[in-house]
């Protein structure tokens, strides 16, 4: 929060504040706002992309948990919102989380779903880097950070086969 106005750092902790509150991961939140400072966003930029993020967030637990996985980690979260940022919408991303047998580990179906999306909406290398490794959570925030900044992200450039269509923002 370096280089934020008094009001500005009371506003980026309090969304801070408001992800442990809900029980959402922080990490998300603070790669926001690092990378939009890197990137030189403006502030209210930086703590717009750092409340989408917390929303994003939000909604992926949301659609997880009521998918039959009461307690989700961080990086599925983290996963989860990523994908939104990408354009699935939570309902979709509940439907497949419904579809992975409980044994099964939930960040295999995320990454491969994710990494599946990234190539076809050609999201670059900051968000493929790592997939399928330790580094898909840090990637997942870096995409969704391209996207709330508005850097050209995926949703910008969107175009994928019919049978994703549906998961994608912009009108065909």
């Amino acid at each position: 929060m370096q280089g934020f106005s008094a009001d500005g750092r009371v506003q980026a902790e309090a969304t801070l504040q408001a992800a442990l509150d809900q029980g959402l991961p922080v990490q998300p939140l603070y790669v926001v706002m690092l990378e939009g400072q890197a990137k030189g966003a403006g502030e209210t930029r930086i703590l717009g992309a750092e409340q989408q993020t917390l929303a994003r967030l939000g909604l992926a637990q949301q659609a997880i948990v009521s998918a039959g996985r009461p307690q989700p980690s961080d990086a599925e979260v983290t996963r989860g919102a990523s994908l939104i940022a990408q354009g699935m919408t939570s309902a979709e991303l509940g439907a497949v989380v419904g579809q992975v047998p409980p044994q099964q580990s939930l960040m295999v179906a995320l990454d491969g779903l994710g990494a599946g999306m990234a190539a076809v909406v050609g999201t670059g290398a900051d968000a493929t880097a790592g997939i399928g490794s330790g580094a898909s959570t840090a990637a997942s925030a870096s995409t969704a950070v391209s996207a709330d900044l508005g850097a050209g992200g995926p949703v910008a450039r969107c175009r994928p086969p019919a049978a994703l269509r549906p998961r994608c923002r912009e009108a065909w």
